[in-house]
């Protein structure tokens, strides 16, 4: 059977499907337009991200060396590889940690902090002598965490003498 449709219901349903596709143009453009708002929030908060790595809070301006006795604070920072001007944010602790425990051997921990604005304090906790071996007409001067700190040809005062271990150095 077949309808058959008066003029005003076929106005009505050409009204009803002309507003149904501006609707949908409508929501196009939205979508798009926020697609866009978002990719430009991403490259400027990019954009500003960098730009703050880059600013001069962030250049390192004092370094302090704390709880050293043995070594000069020059030579730590120098063996650190840390200069004025590096940035805080480019600036491996870890690595700077293992140069300095690596160079100096009466270092038994060093600690990195990193301070605003521009501030590196690096802690230092120095091991002291525990026991001394004998090794080929040398003593070897040893920590608690069994660090060789030192070789020496005189009798250390005052320190365990450990015998009947073979090793070769």
């Amino acid at each position: 059977m077949i309808k058959i449709m008066g003029p005003k219901r076929r106005k009505r349903e050409a009204y009803i499907k002309k507003r149904m596709k501006k609707r949908a143009f409508i929501k196009k453009i939205i979508k798009r337009s926020m697609i866009l708002f978002c990719f430009a929030a991403v490259v400027i908060g990019l954009w500003f991200g960098f730009k703050i790595t880059l600013d001069s809070i962030f250049f390192v301006r004092n370094i302090m060396v704390t709880g050293n006795s043995h070594y000069d604070d020059s030579e730590i920072i120098s063996a650190s590889g840390i200069n004025m001007g590096n940035n805080l944010l480019f600036i491996n602790s870890g690595n700077v940690e293992k140069a300095i425990y690596d160079k100096f051997p009466y270092v038994e921990k060093a600690e990195i902090s990193k301070k605003m604005p521009g501030s590196i304090e690096i802690k230092i906790t120095t091991g002291s002598p525990c026991y001394f071996m004998e090794c080929e007409n040398e003593y070897l001067i040893i920590s608690k965490y069994d660090k060789l700190l030192e070789k020496t040809v005189e009798i250390p005062p005052e320190i365990i003498h450990v015998k009947g271990i073979e090793f070769e150095i």
